[in-house]
């Protein structure tokens, strides 16, 4: 049975056979050579090369090359995809072999092969046949119609890593009756150019020389828009009510020749960030579009791929429920940021009642100290005193021990009198003491002892209440600093300024002594001496931040910032109050000025 014949260059004839396995070369009508199937793989279809050599479709989807009685076989699908049964081969001018397989179409080249398919070009996937024209372009018949390749895609898809065709398709609106082949060939080229198929439908032809080319890109229209079941009329700044949650846009393209081609594309500025491509589907769908402005763009192309790139456009708005509003959105942060500040409020009072409630509580303990150490200890103490004032008083005027005991009683009455200075600093930090400013005024107006030394008490902004243990932590910090600008630093200016803010109470006494060690300021410290430990240890009970600006022979300053929670008994300023505190601290106007 004979199922495949070729000719080749030198004009033998090529005979392919099953039952048995055969190759047969005929010249002259005679066979000259064989090739039995010991020699040859089984094979379905046979072409003679441009070149030189046979071409065989091998059973298994290899080709095989029989050149110089020599047979090499090639692999035309890459490791691990299905091997296509072959139909037919078609060997190109340029040496490639092209062959048409239900898998698509195959082709070799120099070692290299590409395979076309519906997944990078094709209109569909089974390729019945193909055939070659007179200018090059490759025609394949398919299932779907009849496809075309130009010459210049073929020539760069050889070069390509990824191969991707653009084909024009002549299809059942063009007229065309595609159907199945199971002869080798079924296409063929006439001397005229015209191109003939046969299939289980018929013969047909193709003249590629007189193809009709549709160049007018289509008008494009926006017939109507669907919101929810109710329809509007397309007009520009249409305006569509609040909470729409299904939007339908009806559009159309006008092509007379082939309808049924003329494909769209839409995009939704302001929602879509690519083209949607919906194929020939004349309907955009659309839902829960948030409020605000649209248009609505799309375009069409004809049966022959002219696109109108200008297309129709829609302009519409969608309404904004009241909660979907700026407004709404804005109300809504104003009302969480209140009720957070409340909470903070709410918290800051709770834990300002804690401490206060702990000051209470030490206050009390030191008033309770100072009344133990003045009902029992310094009365027992003065009592024996007196005694023995009393038994030295008895001693005669030249008995020796009479001045040891009178010197012993004057050490006694300065070791009661310090005593009782400390007995009245626990109790003046627990007393009603005159108002902050007042007391550091006669603390400097104390300790002022030289002449000519200037110092002043400056207040800023409207004086406020203070907590007990505020006024009198501050005073006994402030009385230090200025007991050590008096004593220590035998400074000729001093001033202690307050500033009354209202996020924050600020005492600040500068001098123009003699400043502080450098190493005194790094260690924190000085040797023997306890007045900046307890400077420190006073501002950390007012969670107060305590700041020391010094350098050796420029004087001195020392600033306590305590927060408003732990200073103040009244609620903060209003911002007229504030405004006026600020104009006070910029005009640095002097409510108290004590000069020594």
């Amino acid at each position: 049975m004979v199922v495949s014949m070729t000719e080749d260059s030198a004009n033998d004839i090529w005979v392919l056979t099953v039952n048995p396995q055969s190759l047969l070369r005929v010249r002259d009508r005679k066979v000259v050579e064989e090739y039995p199937a010991t020699r040859v793989p089984p094979a379905m279809v046979i072409a003679a090369g441009r070149q030189s050599g046979i071409v065989l479709g091998l059973r298994d989807g290899r080709l095989g090359v029989l050149r110089d009685g020599k047979l090499d076989t090639v692999d035309l699908w890459p490791p691990g995809q299905n091997h296509y049964r072959i139909g037919g081969l078609l060997p190109g001018p340029d040496g490639s072999i092209w062959a048409n397989t239900t898998g698509g179409a195959a082709g070799w080249k120099n070692g290299i092969w590409k395979i076309l398919d519906d997944k990078n070009g094709l209109p569909c996937k089974e390729v019945n046949s193909l055939i070659m024209a007179g200018n090059g372009d490759l025609w394949l018949s398919q299932p779907c119609g009849y496809s075309k390749i130009p010459a210049k895609q073929l020539e760069a898809l050889w070069s390509s890593a990824a191969p991707e065709v653009t084909v024009e398709t002549l299809d059942v609106f063009d007229g065309a009756q595609s159907g199945r082949s199971d002869f080798a060939p079924s296409a063929t080229t006439a001397p005229d150019g015209t191109l003939w198929f046969s299939n289980e439908v018929g013969v047909q032809m193709i003249d590629p020389g007189d193809l009709q080319r549709n160049t007018l890109a289509p008008p494009v229209h926006i017939e109507n828009v669907t919101a929810d079941h109710r329809d509007y009329s397309p007009s520009q700044s249409l305006r569509l009510p609040a909470l729409i949650r299904d939007l339908e846009i009806d559009y159309t393209a006008l092509s007379l020749g082939v309808p049924q081609r003329v494909r769209f594309r839409y995009k939704l500025e302001g929602w879509d960030k690519e083209w949607q491509d919906p194929g020939v589907r004349r309907q955009a769908f659309y839902t829960n579009l948030s409020p605000r402005n649209y248009r609505f763009r799309v375009i069409a192309s004809n049966d022959e791929g002219v696109w109108n790139e200008g297309g129709a456009t829609l302009d519409f708005n969608i309404g904004a429920a009241f909660y979907q509003t700026t407004w709404f959105l804005v109300s809504c942060l104003l009302a969480s940021a209140l009720l957070l500040y409340l909470l903070y409020r709410f918290r800051v009072r709770q834990l300002a009642g804690q401490i206060k409630a702990r000051m209470l509580e030490r206050l009390s303990e030191r008033e309770r100290i100072a009344r133990d150490l003045h009902d029992t200890f310094f009365q027992g103490i003065q009592g024996l005193l007196l005694r023995f004032n009393s038994a030295t008083s008895q001693l005669a005027f030249n008995e020796p021990a009479r001045a040891v005991f009178i010197e012993t009683l004057e050490q006694s009455d300065r070791v009661m009198l310090e005593g009782r200075k400390l007995v009245l600093d626990l109790r003046e930090v627990g007393a009603e003491v005159l108002e902050l400013p007042e007391s550091l005024a006669r603390a400097g107006e104390e300790f002022n002892t030289l002449d000519g030394s200037e110092f002043r008490v400056v207040v800023v902004g409207q004086s406020r209440p203070l907590h007990r243990m505020c006024a009198g932590e501050l005073y006994l910090l402030g009385r230090e600093a200025i007991y050590n600008s008096f004593n220590h630093a035998n400074a000729s200016m001093i001033e202690v300024e307050l500033d009354f803010e209202t996020a924050r109470l600020r005492l600040r006494i500068t001098d123009n002594g003699s400043g502080i060690d450098d190493q005194v300021l790094i260690d924190g410290v000085r040797a023997d001496h306890w007045g900046l430990t307890g400077m420190r240890e006073r501002a950390q009970k007012l969670s107060a931040k305590l700041t020391i600006k010094s350098r050796k022979g420029a004087g001195t300053e020392i600033e306590v910032s305590v927060p408003a929670s732990a200073a103040y008994l009244t609620e903060s300023r209003t911002f007229l109050a504030e405004w006026y505190a600020k104009w006070m601290r910029r005009a640095k106007s002097p409510i108290i000025d004590r000069h020594g």
